[in-house]
């Protein structure tokens, strides 16, 4: 018993030890961006965080989805930020003169979901 105790309080104080300082360096790390700055966050009319797109993609315009968590989303950073909307402009300018086309279908959990305004 004294064994699982002595083991019980090492991974405890291992726990805490890594939470408060996880927290120490997100306090201290210059220009990090928290979720409680004011963001720019617009949904489109679909309730993605994305800008509206037109139903049939133009002649020769590759489109790219991107599916996922609140990573994909973007919570915490502007519109302009998210991968979704700079990945398709990095491969525009490797394949020019094609146009890059990008669907951001993040979905977050309650609180991330908060953020943005339609």
């Amino acid at each position: 018993m004294k064994r699982f105790f002595k083991l019980f309080l090492t991974i405890f104080i291992g726990i805490v030890f890594g939470l408060l300082l996880a927290e120490a360096a997100l306090r201290l790390m210059p220009g990090l961006v928290l979720p409680n700055k004011a963001i720019i966050c617009k949904k489109n009319k679909e309730g993605f965080r994305d800008i509206d797109h037109k139903l049939k993609a133009l002649q020769g315009v590759l489109r790219i989805v991107f599916i996922g968590d609140s990573y994909t989303k973007g919570w915490g950073v502007d519109n302009q930020q998210t991968f979704a909307v700079m990945t398709p402009k990095l491969l525009a300018a490797r394949i020019k003169p094609r146009q890059v086309e990008g669907f951001n279908f993040g979905q977050g959990g309650p609180m991330s979901s908060l953020t943005c305004s339609s």
